[in-house]
């Protein structure tokens, strides 16, 4: 650490480098003045003050020897900016700071008498002309007024342009999130800040800890651009301010309801759910209250909401009730010390136990005999504090310590039962007594140290941070029942007679704490060169230190330097239009869920029996043994065996430029291009390949003399070093108790590097809300091509962060290149409101976008190791099908409506509301059947039949009242 530490203070006193200092990951935004008089001579010496009624903050400097003045750190919301000198009169406006962003003001004196005050009503512009970060920052409370999403933060991020929905395979990860893919990159690769906090899935990157509506008060999405403030993500940075009191006692109650009795539901799929016999019904209510403590000093907000929801997912061999009822509470203090020291402390907790009771269905008798229940535990206490001191005008310091909490826990009353999955006649079947397909008791914790300094000089803004994280995740998994058979009609594969009925039989354990240590340093400035033109320089180090159950460092990657460039020229030099562009290199850290998996105590056989009929029970008659595979021999592996002794971090280098401009004073035009693309990456591969090329044998071969798989994690397409016992001191094949050094050769091992490139060019267009009306929207053509789609694959619905299936054989790779998952090639978002007069308001979102591309997955013909993996190589019939080649899934429209109507009731204000999502009930199919032969090498039946509709028409009520 002391080294690291080292790296970080050498970048900061080595050079003014950087990035716009957006504070972006800070729950606040600044304001940047400059004042002239009516000939356009700047003023120095201007004395301006900037005041928020709400909270009492008031700060006052005065205009350097540019006419320029600077309040960095405010906290988002209205203030009153008032700027004086003897011989002109006292300039006054309202301004509004946004999240994240920096507020620019041109303050034009008038000559007259100081105590006559001019008062300027205009509102600030939609352009940003000190960022070149693109996305989209919305005000909750506006948005949800008039427009109908989802009420929970992620939904705010598939406004933005450049992002898709992610596919519905990893639904079961985040309940109720909107996974998003954001430039291409998976839907694991986001990060989810909160106040400061960071709250993402660091087990394998899906999604966050979940936080309402009610809570929060502005939402950022930053899809490129992002400032060296900004690490640990390669996709996009959904960033979230919740709401403070103020010294106004302010609050209400809702509640939204989401009748079963106006739900559709969607079509049967073939060989799978019964859609048609799905039910789902959610309540949630809340209510919230803000105010003072003691006025101008301190202040509370404080939010219950009260959550009941079921849904019912029927699928052939089961039937299952998930109901939910547990709530979300959490508040927010905020102390002001004095006008420049300021301590905020946040508080929440979205723990909640899913309860699924599951009893026996076919589609001939209906719901059948109780099977058990089931519980999902998720969520969990999250707190943060955080304290932000301004020193003179020129210096900011702030502190903070936070801490994030997820349980994972997996259990059921039916545990003991194994998994049984029938597929003689092709899809899934379920049979026997179980409820869990994986029983997990898992638990993260996250403990966040953040130290950030700001300082800023004539034409610079110079600021400096670093960050520690410490991860702790603890695991304990297993196959319900400890094993896992499913049923297949073979097809020869492993020398029986074609048609013969086999089992393949696998045993799973896992289990183990883990630690991992993220740490970052970042330094960036805000250069302004001349009057119209900015510099932005940048460079952030990062570390990871991910470690074993046995506590060993097994994987250590140091020394990544992410330098980021931008510049930004407004060529009109009147701050309503700007021409930028970007470079970053961006890192992504090792997953959680690669040390469980690689480095845990895992045992995982896989073994093939031909079956010899049922008991009564339904559990397999075992026949003779026709291939047994060891995958892990449920023993800490040895840290040199695990990882290349040399290995490169994950990253992606982007490369952005756009136009910006504000027409008029209500809209904004721009246009945006966008190239990233993957460096390297961190995957698993098996190496016994290479070491046969180096014995003289073939992959078979070592396989016949009893040598298993071995998996190592590397850099994919390079040379590596790392050790494995094959052989024993006399040179012969057999382990020996002695770890062996391995060097070989990328074309040794066989496989390619890893290539994800996203091209994409987008339009935008705002209009403010005005006049009682606002529209919004985008268009993104984007090209998602290459071999490897990210941290978790799309096409097979494999959440194994970093360790995918992909790589673990060359044969895997044949074919890969192509159109990845995420190539939405279309996207068109359009929403907005009208509010009329009589105080009726209504409101639309509506979409459009392509589908997404097609595979067609089976049985490699030739490598044997690919072959083990079922239906997993890009071969239908043994003919090469390449990646994203057999067509897309069809286009998606979808159109939603809201209508509200507000009534006074005294100092009150009531609403009644009602929102309709896809009003015309379209079920596009949206994902399908990718594979073309069962994993016995049978050709699968339901090949390219739906697996996924669109989401069909849901009707939500509500009713609120506020003061």
């Amino acid at each position: 650490m002391k080294s690291f530490l080292t790296k970080g203070l050498l970048l900061g006193l080595i050079a003014s480098l950087a990035v716009v200092p957006a504070f972006a990951s800070d729950p606040v935004g600044r304001l940047s003045a400059t004042a002239s008089d009516q000939e356009g001579g700047v003023l120095p010496g201007i004395q301006v003050s900037i005041v928020s009624e709400a909270t009492g903050i008031e700060r006052t400097a005065f205009t350097n020897a540019q006419g320029e003045v600077n309040f960095p750190q405010l906290a988002p919301g209205a203030y009153t900016l008032t700027a004086s000198l003897e011989g002109f009169q006292t300039y006054e406006r309202e301004v509004r700071i946004t999240l994240g962003q920096t507020t620019v003001i041109d303050v034009e004196m008038a000559v007259g008498a100081i105590s006559d005050t001019l008062v300027v009503t205009d509102t600030a512009p939609l352009v940003d002309v000190t960022s070149t970060t693109s996305g989209l920052t919305v005000n909750t409370a506006e948005l949800t007024e008039r427009v109908p999403v989802v009420r929970e933060a992620t939904a705010v991020a598939l406004l933005a342009p450049a992002t898709t929905g992610g596919d519905r395979a990893f639904d079961g990860s985040t309940p109720g999130q909107n996974l998003t893919s954001v430039g291409g990159s998976s839907v694991a690769e986001n990060t989810y800040i909160v106040n400061g906090l960071n709250i993402t899935n660091f087990r394998n990157g899906l999604g966050a800890n979940s936080v309402p509506f009610e809570m929060v008060q502005e939402v950022q999405v930053k899809t490129g651009g992002y400032p060296a403030e900004f690490g640990w993500a390669t996709g996009g940075v959904i960033n979230v301010v919740t709401k403070s009191g103020t010294n106004e006692f302010h609050g209400g109650a809702n509640i939204y309801h989401e009748p079963e009795s106006l739900q559709e539901q969607s079509p049967n799929t073939p060989g799978g759910a019964f859609n048609e016999l799905e039910d789902r019904e959610e309540t949630s209510a809340n209510i919230f209250l803000g105010g003072p403590i003691y006025r101008d000093r301190a202040f509370f907000f404080g939010l219950y909401e009260y959550r009941d929801q079921f849904s019912d997912a029927v699928v052939d061999g089961q039937a299952t009730r998930f109901e939910q009822d547990d709530p979300f509470y959490g508040g927010k203090f905020d102390i002001n010390l004095t006008s420049n020291h300021r301590v905020e402390l946040t508080y929440f907790n979205d723990e909640t136990e899913r309860i699924g009771d599951t009893v026996n269905f076919t589609e001939a008798t209906g719901f059948g005999a109780p099977i058990g229940l089931g519980f999902d535990d998720r969520g969990g206490e999250n707190y943060t504090g955080r304290y932000t001191g301004i020193f003179g005008d020129s210096f900011v310091l702030a502190a903070q310590y936070g801490h994030n909490a997820f349980a994972r826990t997996s259990q059921a009353s039916t545990d003991a039962n194994p998994v049984l999955i029938d597929s003689r006649q092709g899809g899934l079947t379920f049979i026997g007594n179980w409820a869990n397909f994986v029983v997990d008791s898992a638990d993260d914790e996250r403990d966040m140290y953040r130290l950030d300094a700001d300082y800023f000089l004539t034409r610079h803004s110079l600021r400096a941070g670093y960050s520690r994280e410490e991860n702790y995740s603890f695991n304990q998994s297993a196959y319900s029942g400890g094993i896992y058979w499913r049923y297949y009609i073979g097809s020869g594969q492993f020398g029986e007679a074609p048609g013969t009925e086999i089992v393949r039989e696998r045993v799973f354990e896992n289990g183990g704490e883990f630690d991992t240590i993220n740490e970052s340093f970042y330094v960036q400035d805000n250069w302004e060169i001349g009057d119209n033109f900015q510099l932005n320089l940048g460079l952030r180090l990062e570390q990871f230190n991910n470690q074993n159950a046995a506590g060993e460092s097994f994987i250590e990657v140091t020394d990544q330097y992410g330098p980021r460039v931008g510049a930004i020229w407004d060529f009109r030099g009147d701050g309503r239009s700007k021409v930028y562009g970007n470079v970053g290199r961006y890192f992504l850290p090792i997953a959680a869920n690669t040390n469980i998996r690689l480095s845990g105590a895992e045992l995982f056989t896989e073994d093939w029996y031909v079956l010899n009929g049922l008991n009564a029970d339904q559990t397999p008659i075992l026949g003779p043994l026709l291939e047994a595979n060891l995958i892990s021999d449920g023993e800490i592996p040895d840290v040199r065996e695990t990882t290349s002794t040399d290995i490169d971090p994950f990253y992606q280098d982007e490369f952005v430029v756009g136009y910006e401009r504000l027409v008029g004073d209500n809209w904004s035009f721009g246009v945006r291009g966008s190239y990233r693309t993957i460096g390297e990456i961190i995957e698993d591969i098996t190496i016994n390949q290479g070491v046969a090329a180096q014995l003289g044998l073939t992959y078979e071969g070592l396989q016949a003399l009893g040598i298993s798989n071995h998996y190592v994690l590397v850099n994919p397409g390079t040379d590596i070093v790392t050790f494995w016992d094959v052989v024993d001191q006399n040179g012969n094949v057999g382990p020996d108790g002695i770890l062996d050094r391995w060097e070989l050769s990328a074309d040794e091992l066989g496989y390619p590097e890893a290539e994800r490139e996203n091209l994409a060019l987008e339009l935008t267009f705002n209009r403010r809300f005005a006049d009682n009306w606002s529209i919004q929207g985008s268009y993104a053509w984007a090209h998602s091509y290459g071999n490897y789609e990210g941290w978790v694959r799309s096409d097979n619905g494999q959440d194994d962060a970093g360790i995918t299936t992909l790589y673990d054989f060359p044969g895997l790779l044949d074919g890969a290149n192509g159109n990845l998952p995420n190539d939405r090639r279309h996207n068109f978002k359009v929403f907005g409101a009208y509010r009329f007069d009589m105080g009726l308001l209504v409101g639309a979102n509506a979409t459009f976008r392509s589908g997404r591309p097609l595979n067609a997955f089976g049985i490699h013909p030739t490598d044997e190791g690919a072959q083990s993996y079922g239906a997993e190589s890009f071969f239908q019939n043994g003919v090469l099908v390449p990646r994203g080649s057999v067509g897309t899934t069809d286009d998606v429209t979808n159109l939603d409506l809201t209508a509200r109507y507000d009534f006074e009731l005294g100092p009150t204000d009531l609403s009644l509301r009602f929102d309709a999502f896809n009003v015309f009930d379209e079920d596009t199919v949206i994902e399908v059947r990718e594979t073309a032969e069962q994993e016995s090498g049978a050709v699968d039946p339901l090949y390219l039949t739906p697996t996924w509709y669109q989401s069909p028409r849901t009707v939500r009520l509500g009713v609120a009242i506020t003061f």
